[in-house]
């Protein structure tokens, strides 16, 4: 799916991915789907933004819920945690 649609905004991929569920499998009723976002640096080696590695840069996270339920639509909820 990822491949398919844009992951950012993460609250727009969670709520692509839980109608993606509901509107294709009809035993599924409702969908919640949590994703979980951290802030990720590029690395420095030899003076040079590595390619493929990355360190966490903070400790905060965006989480994201999305519900999807049959004839009632989607529910998302959105916040930032780890701050302080």
């Amino acid at each position: 799916m990822a491949k398919q649609h844009p992951v950012t905004p993460p609250e727009l991929f969670g709520s692509v991915l839980a109608s993606h569920f509901v509107e294709t499998y009809k035993h599924i009723h409702s969908a919640q789907v949590k994703i979980i976002t951290h802030r990720w640096t590029r690395m420095t080696v030899d003076g040079k933004h590595h390619p493929h590695s990355f360190m966490r840069d903070g400790a905060e996270s965006r989480n994201v819920e999305a519900v999807a339920t049959e004839g009632k639509g989607i529910d998302i909820r959105s916040a930032i945690a780890g701050l302080l």
